[in-house]
Parts: C-alpha cells; structure tokens; sequence
C-alpha cells in the first residue's frame, strides 16, 4: 500500500493526526491528485477548531503549524496540478474563515457553476436561498458515507440547524 492510500484510509477510520502524516509523506510521491492536498487541507483546517483539535490532542504548536500550512499547502496544489475551482474554493474560503477577509458571494457563485462543491455549501450556507438547494441536497446525498474529514466538514456544514433558520 502507498502512502496517499494509507492516508486515504486512516482519514475514513477519522484518524487525522495519522491521515495528515500519511498525506504528507504522499506528497513526496506521484501517486497523489489535488483531491488529496485538499483533504490534508481540511485537516488542519479542521484542527484551527480548538474543540476540533482538542478531541484529537492536537498539541497547539502543531494547530498553529497547520495553519501556516494551510496556504503553503493550496499553493502547491495549484502549482502541481494547475487551477480547479475546487482550489481556488478552498483558498477563498480560507481566506474568509481564517484570515477575515471579506469575499464577495460572486467570487463563490463563479466557482459553484464551475463545479466547486466547497463553494455551493458556502453559498447554501451564507444565503439558505433555493438558488443552490438543489446542488446542495444532490451534494448532502452524495456526502451520505463521508471517508475524508473534508467530506465530513461539508456534510457538517449542509447539515448545520443554522441552514434550516435561515429559511
């Protein structure tokens, strides 16, 4: 078994300290597509969670080097594998949810019509409008039997009470 298969594996089994070391000895390899530096980046996302973190024993040296990872991370994958707007989502959406920077839905809906799963959750997310339900219940559909914690993140997002209010 390689290492990007490993990584695949312990994510499924939500070992994430172990899946983000599998995953990055991977990214050593040619076995890897960009799909798998963006589940390591919905890792350390996910670890810039405290309480995410903390259920995990993240020590917090390594949740702040996670977070410097992070862009490190999104940078590579477009270098190694070109634009996608499922890159480009993650990098918006870091942005907005680490870094506070204001981002315009426009910059999402552009990525949500190229496909971008991240992008129709956070636009189902930020304006609970029937514009992207149907993308959104074809995608919680899809998310039924998570293995990745980035398909675990979305699905979480989709299945948030906070979309139900909004409505």
């Amino acid at each position: 078994m390689n290492f990007a298969a490993l990584a695949r594996r312990l994510d499924a089994k939500e070992l994430p300290i172990e899946a983000a070391w599998a995953y990055e000895i991977a990214l050593s390899s040619t076995d890897v597509d960009h799909t798998h530096l963006l589940d390591l980046v919905a890792i350390y996302f996910s670890f810039q969670d405290l309480g995410f973190a903390a259920a995990h024993g993240v020590d917090p040296e390594v949740v702040d080097f996670c977070g410097q990872r992070i862009p490190v991370l999104l940078e590579e994958a477009s270098k190694r594998f070109g634009r996608t707007a499922e890159i480009d989502a993650w990098k918006l959406y870091v942005r907005e949810q680490v870094e506070a920077a204001n981002v315009e839905d426009a910059e999402y809906a552009a990525l949500a019509d190229e496909g971008s799963d991240l992008a129709i959750v956070r636009l189902q997310a930020a304006l609970g409008s029937s514009i992207y339900r149907d993308r959104a219940d074809a995608l919680r559909s899809q998310l039924s039997k998570p293995r990745t914690e980035r398909q675990r993140y979305l699905k979480s997002v989709l299945e948030s009470p906070i979309l139900d209010s909004g409505e």
